[in-house]
């Protein structure tokens, strides 16, 4: 997973990494949903993958009022989604990092929210133990009206989003909901991969692997938009799809996520098919 680069320190607690591409029209708004936020130590550096839009003069216009703000410097001019929050990953050393997305909106208290949860995490383990903080998501629309409180009631894994062992059965935390240690980033980052996995599945599973620790809030602390030009979203229910397409899918989507949980954790079918029954009964 090696990345052509010098690595920069943060001089901040944490460093948010953000990747961009074209997102000039919601971009503005996550940037000052991160200059209000309540806690103050962090410092963001954006590497942009190829914007061809008027990306790059929002982020000059925030760096130049904001000295937190940084951009990162890549020679590869387009990674993909994965490549280019890994290469900021590997690109920046600091004490705890978070994953920002360029067209959401963090609540004021999402940082400090986080880093409570952290500490409080971090008290009762040895130091160099992998420690991930994820929280819940309100799902809204390109305006920014709330269409849920909860994503993950949305998606029907409320009840197993507070329960980490889950995670081998389904990918319940979204990189933008993410805080976590060094030590998690050296787990990721000499830990196992796959061609399939995406950054933020690679962070919580290699931490699961590691015998870290994954600590979600069950509380919504940022607010996810939704819109036409989403890479990843909250999917929508099944109403008014055919029974058999529907099976079809959830088949074809379990036995992909089994498939990278098999590489990763080295999970039995058998383990993974309990716990799977498990989770669609809602037995936890």
């Amino acid at each position: 997973m090696s990345m052509n680069h010098n690595v920069i320190s943060c001089n901040a607690a944490v460093a948010i990494l953000m990747s961009t591409y074209n997102g000039a029209k919601y971009l503005g708004e996550q940037l000052d949903s991160l200059i209000g936020q309540t806690f103050r130590d962090w410092n963001l550096f954006i590497r942009d993958d190829g914007s061809n839009d008027n990306t790059h003069e929002i982020i000059d216009e925030y760096a130049a009022k904001d000295s937190r703000i940084h951009y990162f410097n890549d020679p590869v001019a387009h990674r993909g989604v994965k490549g280019s929050f890994l290469a900021l990953l590997q690109g920046v050393d600091a004490l705890y990092y978070m994953f920002c997305d360029q067209d959401d909106f963090w609540k004021p208290a999402k940082i400090a929210r986080s880093m409570q949860a952290m500490k409080e995490g971090e008290s009762s383990v040895n130091e160099d133990t992998p420690v991930l903080v994820t929280s819940d998501l309100a799902v809204v629309d390109e305006k920014l009206n709330v269409t849920a409180d909860s994503m993950w009631r949305k998606l029907g894994v409320d009840r197993i989003a507070v329960k980490p062992e889950y995670l081998c059965v389904a990918p319940m935390y979204p990189g933008c909901t993410m805080l976590f240690n060094a030590a998690a980033k050296q787990a990721a980052i000499n830990g196992k991969d796959s061609g399939k996995i995406i950054h933020d599945q690679l962070i919580a599973l290699n931490v699961s692997r590691s015998c870290g620790r994954i600590i979600p809030i069950a509380e919504s602390l940022i607010l996810y938009r939704q819109h036409s030009a989403n890479e990843i979203g909250a999917r929508s229910t099944h109403s008014g799809r055919n029974p058999i397409t529907i099976a079809k899918g959830v088949y074809r989507e379990s036995m992909n996520y089994y498939r990278i949980v098999r590489e990763i954790l080295g999970i039995s079918s058998s383990e993974y098919l309990i716990k799977k029954i498990r989770r669609i009964l809602k037995l936890t």
